[in-house]
């Protein structure tokens, strides 16, 4: 189930936690869509999709909807990229400044050759070549099956590996924190039980935006889907102004703790009365 920053801010939740989560903005979270239906149809999105070739497409799971990426074209080459772009006409990052892109994951059983860029333009244009920080579910650049279950980030001229093994239908949370000024970003993930990143962990440090244009402002968020036969998932786009390492979209027991505490402070405050 998922649970919204609205939801806690419902509750009255307090203190530092609230003021963290406050700073990040939902891009989307796919929820308003019906399931099975084309991203290129949605409010803010466009896709580039060659014949051959499906749009991304709104997924389901329980409780929850999703950003579903496919390719199906066969002979596993790069002709044929689907790219998809969210843009809602104004600025995310001014140049020279730092912010904090917030996303969730997940590989499925065959792989995945997809990614997340942070676009320096509002438009798909020269596709990645407009990117600024890109992290890549697997690294399928051999056309093999091989490399296809790691995280990776994008660093100056190539992709370094983020030595996080994914492991399988299991949603990660990934932190991009962009430095604006110095074109570099590092990369954060978490995801409870895996040992790599059981607690949040720095596994990309100063990488290099790939376009590294002057004066460039981050305008949207690129999703890209790429070799045949491969499964990505993306979900809860946020994006806050400066570093920020909260976690936007609390787990679902420390949404049952909060309202266990509120219950516990409404039974107090009726005693009183």
């Amino acid at each position: 189930m998922k649970i919204r920053n609205s939801a806690l801010i419902t509750l009255g939740f307090v203190g530092s936690m609230t003021a963290a989560q406050a700073q990040f903005v939902l891009l989307d979270d796919f929820e308003s869509y019906t399931a099975g239906s084309s991203i290129g149809a949605a409010a803010n999105w466009t896709s580039t999709v060659p014949v051959g070739r499906s749009d991304n497409t709104v997924g389901t799971e329980t409780g929850n909807q999703y950003l579903s990426t496919a390719s199906n074209a066969a002979g596993g080459t790069y002709d044929g990229d689907v790219h998809s772009v969210f843009n809602n006409g104004s600025t995310l990052l001014a140049d020279a400044a730092t912010g904090t892109f917030f996303f969730r994951a997940q590989i499925g059983t065959g792989g995945a050759h997809a990614g997340v860029g942070m676009g320096i333009t509002d438009a798909l244009d020269a596709g990645w070549n407009d990117a600024a920080g890109i992290v890549r579910l697997g690294n399928r650049t051999d056309g093999t099956t091989s490399n296809r279950t790691n995280f990776y980030g994008y660093n100056a001229s190539t992709y370094d590996n983020l030595n996080v093994p994914a492991a399988v239908d299991e949603w990660y949370n990934v932190w991009v924190v962009l430095d604006n000024a110095a074109d570099t970003y590092d990369v954060h993930m978490q995801r409870d039980g895996d040992a790599t990143v059981a607690t949040q962990t720095l596994v990309g440090d100063d990488l290099v935006f790939r376009n590294t244009t002057a004066a460039a402002t981050i305008e949207s968020i690129f999703i890209r889907a790429a070799r045949d036969n491969t499964f990505a998932a993306f979900d809860d786009l946020h994006f806050a102004q400066g570093s920020n390492l909260a976690n936007p979209v609390p787990e679902p027991s420390a949404f049952a703790l909060l309202a266990g505490l509120l219950g516990l402070s409404v039974a107090a405050v009726r005693r009183r009365s």
